[in-house]
């Protein structure tokens, strides 16, 4: 037999095989030549070939809320992921001191986490019963006798009978009495001067505290600060951490600062009180899901990158130790891609390898899918065989 004759025969025959083999696996398409060029060019893109096709009718994907997001490449940043609390912003938070010595007697509900309007009163505190009576009181007496020889003094000076110096010499008698005197003192009444959250009760009702002690602590909770911890390894990159994302330990969520109106309160860094770490503060607006106190996940974001492909958190499946995304082939037609994960910052994950630009990628509602997958159903007009 010739050998060119012989060879056209050989690929005759391969070709044949090949078309056969991607004929099986086409998705149900009435036409053969449009699914093998499909297949042909998903091979092209060093795709894997499809190990099952997935269906879920367009109205059951609606009903679960199913949505996709094409594959693009974007700006991500780097991540540092630390621990972090969030604090009471030092210019939103008020202490509510004990204006007299004597018992402490609290406001009806005054307790942590309630809120409270300007001048509601915390504390009433008594004197009655203390040794040494109430010094108040006695300030208000020497005010009182004070102000009365100013005033009898008074038209005396005027007619120069006394020297100027006695004049002055009861005056300033008089006024360091009634500095010695206070209103609040002689009602015995704490108030909060704004309006705001009880973050700290400091004693305990009926107990005697001094003028002047710390009685609670009043916070405006519109506004928090973050403190993270960058661990001292990170001194070189710190200065260019410019936002944050946080993840709240009591709630599957994540919060990005930049949505909060975040912002880094400085660029300076130093040793904090915890032993090898830096703390980096951020200030932002409170939209009521974080709560004050709280012990934080944060992902400190670096410098930018570019051209990176990422999805959203919730559109990877983990399986036995293995990461997958869903790819949505038609209206009701979908397949598993396994991927290799790189950086993740809470709300989207960086994907070094298996997807392409331009991929439809199941992003919402991806646990419908998984069903459908468990299934094994195949409608009619689908194979799964190969």
């Amino acid at each position: 037999m010739n050998i060119k004759i012989y060879k056209r025969q050989l690929n005759f025959r391969y070709w044949i095989l090949m078309v056969t083999s991607l004929s099986l696996a086409a998705c149900g398409r009435n036409a053969a030549d449009d699914e093998l060029a499909h297949h042909h060019h998903d091979h092209a893109e060093g795709e894997a070939e499809y190990q099952s096709e997935i269906n879920l009718s367009e109205e059951a994907a609606a009903m679960f809320g199913l949505t996709t997001e094409t594959v693009e490449p974007g700006d991500f940043h780097e991540i540092i992921s630390v621990s972090g609390q969030i604090v009471d912003s030092p210019s939103n938070t008020w202490v509510v001191s004990a204006p007299t010595n004597g018992i402490v007697h609290y406001g009806a509900g005054v307790a942590l986490g309630n809120d409270v309007k300007a001048g509601t009163t915390i504390a009433r505190i008594s004197s009655q019963g203390l040794t040494g009576g109430n010094a108040n009181e006695v300030a208000r007496v020497e005010m009182q006798a004070a102000k009365a020889e100013l005033e009898r003094l008074e038209p005396l000076y005027a007619e120069r009978i006394i020297s100027a110096a006695t004049y002055n010499e009861a005056k300033a008698n008089y006024e360091k009495a009634k500095a010695a005197y206070s209103d609040s003192a002689a009602s015995g009444i704490a108030s909060t001067p704004k309006s705001g959250v009880i973050t700290q009760v400091l004693v305990s009702e009926g107990q005697n505290v001094e003028v002047g002690e710390p009685l609670a602590v009043i916070s405006d909770a519109r506004q928090l600060t973050l403190r993270a911890d960058l661990p001292e390894k990170y001194y070189s990159v710190a200065p260019m951490i410019s936002t944050a994302i946080i993840q709240m330990p009591y709630c599957n969520e994540s919060h990005p600062l930049t949505e909060l109106n975040g912002k880094r309160t400085t660029n300076a860094t130093a040793t904090g009180q915890l032993k090898g770490y830096m703390p980096i503060y951020f200030t932002f607006d409170n939209d009521g899901h974080v709560m004050p106190g709280s012990y934080v996940k944060v992902n400190l974001q670096g410098a930018v990158r570019t051209g990176v492909i990422t999805v959203p958190v919730e559109a990877v499946s983990e399986q036995q130790g293995k990461f997958f995304v869903y790819r949505q082939i038609d209206e009701d037609c979908y397949e598993k891609l396994p991927v290799e994960l790189g950086q993740n910052d809470g709300v989207r994950v960086e994907v070094k390898s298996g997807l392409q630009p331009g991929q439809n990628i199941v992003v919402k509602g991806a646990t419908a899918v998984r069903l459908a997958e468990s299934s094994g159903a195949v409608p009619e007009g689908h194979s799964h065989s190969y």
